[in-house]
């Protein structure tokens, strides 16, 4: 394939439209999507807050959560909000009161675009002349936006009543929810009215959904305003991908949209180097893959490379890509970075990975607790502090340590800083969450086998969550059962046992760090079974041994414990999440389940687990994709008969053709393997008659089996990654061989 005629596929300067190339966030998708289903079915709503920093896809999630609301048939309103737009309630509410009216005329209300209502309503607000004759104007809003227009009230304050009538009088002539989609919502935050009167207004409306979009500086105002904020808002918090999975799905995806068969061919997705450099200098930022990707496509578009590899020379040119878009010699930020020696600059990720939330002693803490004075020593680092507050590359405030640049700054510094071999990254994590990222690096650097399991939590007081929940799903109490009194922590423990299965007890251990300021508190599990609790207890204290007289000296602690919790049986375990009638809980574990299937069948070639976790994943959810992967398992292990049950529900569950075409081609091969040759010739006929017109990346398959003749006789191989329109084709060539 000519790739230099092909468009380069990674486009890091907008947001993701497309759904097929959307990557990550499963289980933010898995929610977002679970609220979207309750809306549909429900007159009332749980409204959405879409919080993270900057660049971390907010607007990419609302393009989807656009993408899946229509698929729901909601009347999907999009609104991006600017400065202006916040100036007076009413040039506020006009913005939203026109976007929801003219997307309803668009779709027919009101006799349409080009109807009279939409007519005079638009004579209203743009021409401020309100009709003598009001049998086409059916809304008060417009009236009042005309007369305060007209008189030059433009500080008029909202009739809340009013608009409300006039919002349902819309939705009612849809007859359809409505999804109000509010991007950019950090202008709110200097407008407290506004957001009391949006709480006022939409949290009484029936058939309307909000979905909002901010940084964290939005969520305090909301939290206080919208109080409490669980009961109207779920909120969903974006962050760098934490799986390098996802970031490999970021640099796949595109490549398979522009029809590349074989992407690993260009980026190998299977060493382990090349994926973690790629994940680890992103960040986890999509926008930040992508522009790396950019880059390397171009290079091997141009001949420069023969394959996408992360080099000095692809760290250069991305460095030059920042500087295109900027002036960066007038900033003066960057001016003072680029004279940094490389101490400085190592300084500067130390200092800045709690931007805007940590002192100086608290970040000394946090190095000398978990790396002792092997790479600072408290007196080098606080000459570094000094002499980057005196360039102004950081800023203080209350003794709270803050990156001075913008999301520009920031970006060019790693890049610069890598360029020279210097590890930089500059976060805004909360002093509370680096020290378990701390402890947790640690911890996993030294110890085989062990990782953090449950949330962390912050107190003082011993986080016994886990052991409480572990026991009572023990215990035969209906009444007493934890994926009701407490479903997270319950989900945890319930994932460690069903790895656990098979043996009567595991071990598990919490670990606390005590600083001056705040205590943190993580649970820790083991991948093997076998270490007694006396052996793990001996090498976690042998190996916090340092760390914990290091905090000493500061005035911390490092507190150390380590349980034995019963493994409840599988069916004990299943019976209880059915008991909770919790639907999300459900839904949560069954993708949990489904996921665990793929990766036990693809990586470990445990069939007999993977069905396990098939058959739970449906009991908990059922749904026609998951009866097709099931029945995929138990072909395989050549139970044709059970193969051919799920099969055929499955096809008759999916509603649209393109979804049928996969388990019809299983089908035809359990008819295959039955010896049925025409039969499955028909299947393999109609999956390519349901599947010819989709795009390649709703094609792409993790596996098939296809037929082949070898030494004359009819062979079953499994494919990796295969296209289903072309495997159907070859199994049509090799069964039309095999009866001619």
């Amino acid at each position: 394939m000519d790739l230099s005629k092909l468009p380069n596929p990674y486009d890091f300067a907008n947001p993701i439209t497309d759904p097929h190339l959307f990557a990550g966030r499963e289980k933010e998708m898995e929610e977002i999507r679970y609220y979207l289903d309750y809306a549909s079915k429900s007159s009332r709503s749980i409204n959405l807050a879409i919080l993270g920093p900057r660049a971390s896809g907010k607007t990419s999630v609302l393009n989807i959560i656009e993408h899946e609301a229509k698929e729901r048939e909601f009347t999907v309103v999009r609104v991006d909000l600017d400065e202006g737009d916040v100036q007076t309630q009413l040039a506020f509410f006009y913005k939203i009161f026109d976007s929801v009216l003219t997307i309803a005329c668009l779709q027919g209300a009101f006799e349409g675009i080009n109807g009279k209502t939409y007519e005079i309503y638009r004579n209203m607000v743009d021409a401020y002349e309100v009709p003598e004759d009001k049998t086409f104007c059916p809304f008060i809003f417009p009236i009042q936006y005309a007369k305060a227009m007209s008189k030059g009230n433009i500080n008029a304050p909202l009739s809340e009543t009013n608009f409300k009538r006039d919002i349902k009088k819309i939705q009612e002539e849809l007859g359809s929810p409505i999804i109000l989609l509010l991007d950019e919502c950090d202008v709110l935050t200097k407008s407290r009215v506004h957001l009391e009167k949006l709480r006022n207004i939409f949290m009484d409306v029936p058939n309307l959904m909000l979905v909002m979009t901010g940084t964290p500086a939005l969520f305090p105002l909301m939290n206080e305003i919208f109080s409490p904020i669980i009961r109207q808002f779920k909120k969903i918090y974006l962050e760098p991908f934490k799986e390098e999975k996802d970031t490999k799905d970021c640099v796949r995806k595109p490549l398979e949209k522009i029809g590349i068969r074989h992407p690993s061919e260009l980026f190998d997705f299977e060493a382990y180097h090349d994926v973690s450099e790629m994940h680890a200098l992103s960040g986890g930022r999509p926008y930040e893959i992508q522009l790396l990707c950019h880059i390397m496509f171009r290079r091997v578009q141009e001949g420069r490379a023969k394959r996408m590899e992360i080099t000095l020379n692809v760290l250069d040119e991305v460095r030059k890509e920042l500087e295109s878009f900027q002036d960066v010699p007038a900033r003066p930020i960057l001016t003072a970075i680029r004279d940094l020696d490389e101490e400085g600059l190592s300084a500067l990720g130390v200092l800045c990975e709690c931007s805007g939330y940590a002192t100086f002693d608290q970040i000394w803490f946090a190095e000398f607790v978990f790396s002792g004075e092997k790479k600072w020593t408290k007196e080098r680092l606080l000459k570094q502090f000094n002499l980057l507050r005196e360039k102004q590359v950081i800023s203080v405030r209350d003794d709270i340590i803050t990156f001075a640049g913008d999301d520009f700054d920031r970006i060019y510094a790693k890049y610069f800083a890598r360029k020279q071999g210097i590890p930089l990254s500059i976060n805004e994590i909360p002093f509370e969450i680096y020290l378990v990222m701390r402890l947790n690096f640690f911890l996993m650097g030294k110890l085989k086998g062990i990782q953090p399991f449950s949330f962390p939590t912050v107190g003082e007081i011993r986080d016994l969550r886990v052991k409480e929940a572990a026991f009572m799903m023990k215990e035969d109490d209906r009444e007493r059962n934890p994926f009701k009194i407490m479903p997270e922590t319950a989900q945890e423990v319930y994932k460690l046992m069903t790895d656990f299965q098979g043996v009567d007890s595991c071990q598990v251990a919490r670990i606390a760090v005590n600083s001056p300021w705040i205590t943190v508190q993580q649970w820790y599990r083991w991948r093997s079974m076998e270490t007694t609790k006396q052996h793990l207890i001996s090498i976690i204290q042998s190996l916090l041994s340092e760390p914990k007289n290091r905090a000493l000296t500061l005035g911390g602690d490092l507190d150390i414990e380590v349980y034995d919790l019963p493994v409840v049986p599988m069916e004990i375990l299943a019976k209880k999440v059915e008991n909770s009638e919790n639907i999300k809980l459900k839904h949560e574990l069954s993708t949990w389940h489904s996921i665990k299937m793929v990766n036990v069948y693809l990586k470990q070639h445990d069939i007999k687990k993977a069905i396990l976790h098939g058959e739970l994943a449906y009991r908990y959810h059922p749904q026609p994709h998951l009866l097709n992967n099931l029945s995929y398992l138990f072909m395989v292990s050549d139970n044709l008969t059970k193969a051919r049950e799920l099969l055929e529900k499955a096809i008759k569950d999916y509603k649209q053709p393109k979804d049928q075409a996969l388990p019809i081609y299983n089908l035809g091969i359990v008819e295959a393997k039955e010896g049925k040759f025409e039969s499955a010739l028909d299947k393999f006929r109609l999956t390519i008659s349901k599947i010819e017109t989709a795009e390649k990346t709703e094609r792409m398959c993790a596996c098939l089996i296809l037929p082949k003749i070898a030494d004359k006789a009819l062979v079953f191989e499994e494919v990796m990654e295969p296209d289903l329109l072309e495997t159907a084709q070859s199994a049509i060539t090799v069964l039309s061989q095999l009866l001619s």
